[in-house]
């Protein structure tokens, strides 16, 4: 009997580690994956409120001059993209939200704890621009359109657990600084910083950044201080 009963635990544990794997997998690093996998923690129905530092990112300019290419080299264009982005969040453990089209939206510290949160946020996004330069050259080289990013950064409390229908669900998170980091991505298109962070990230993480301006953001309903890492302000707002 005993036997037996170590016997079913062990299936029920592997069935499960399976099914976690399967689900999150595609937007988890696999170090976070295989920590989910040996966890207790059963993510496939609950949700939770708890701090994170969410990451807007965005291809600019790349809508419009797409107009002129072919379907194929528009395709290739944004998966490269969305590839190298990807990527550079998974070496740092984050957790990849949803593409929507030429964007990308992920987030840190969920599911699992990360006490450097911010610090994982701010490297990703400084490694993505380094490696962005790079890829430039190659393909400037070859006459290709160069890869340009605007991206927003927010720290707050979300609450983060699978969300959806009964047919289908994502594992994402809902609150305020989602909104923040989507409206600071767009915000960069007017401030000239390339990387803008909120309020709440400058709170929690005050090393290598600078403030900018106070400026005015959609939805909400006063003046937001925005900030932006040191040496990414334009020169004449120095």
């Amino acid at each position: 009997v005993a036997l037996a009963e170590v016997y079913s635990l062990f299936r029920e544990s592997d069935a499960r580690r399976r099914q976690l794997s399967r689900q999150f997998s595609q937007y988890l690093s696999p170090n976070v994956d295989a920590m989910l996998s040996e966890s207790r923690r059963d993510l496939t129905t609950s949700a939770e409120k708890r701090e994170i530092t969410v990451l807007m990112m965005d291809m600019r300019g790349f809508t419009s001059s797409s107009e002129s290419l072919p379907a194929d080299e528009i395709n290739a264009t944004v998966n490269r993209f969305l590839t190298l982005a990807s990527q550079e969040i998974f070496k740092r453990d984050g957790t990849i939200d949803k593409f929507m089209g030429d964007a990308i939206l992920a987030f840190w510290n969920a599911p699992v704890d990360q006490v450097d949160h911010t610090e994982r946020a701010l490297e990703t996004v400084l490694a993505i621009r380094a490696v962005l330069e790079t890829e430039n050259i190659e393909r400037q080289s070859q006459g290709k359109l160069a890869i340009r990013v605007g991206a927003g950064f927010e720290t707050g409390i979300c609450s983060v657990g699978n969300f959806g229908s009964d047919i289908r669900f994502d594992y994402t998170a809902i609150g305020s600084s989602v909104n923040m980091s989507a409206r600071l991505e767009s915000a960069t298109k007017t401030t000239g910083c390339p990387v803008l962070l909120g309020p709440g990230f400058a709170k929690r993480h005050e090393t290598g950044i600078e403030p900018v301006d106070r400026i005015e953001l959609s939805g909400f309903s006063q003046p937001v201080q925005v900030f932006t890492p040191v040496g990414l302000k334009p020169a004449q707002q120095h």
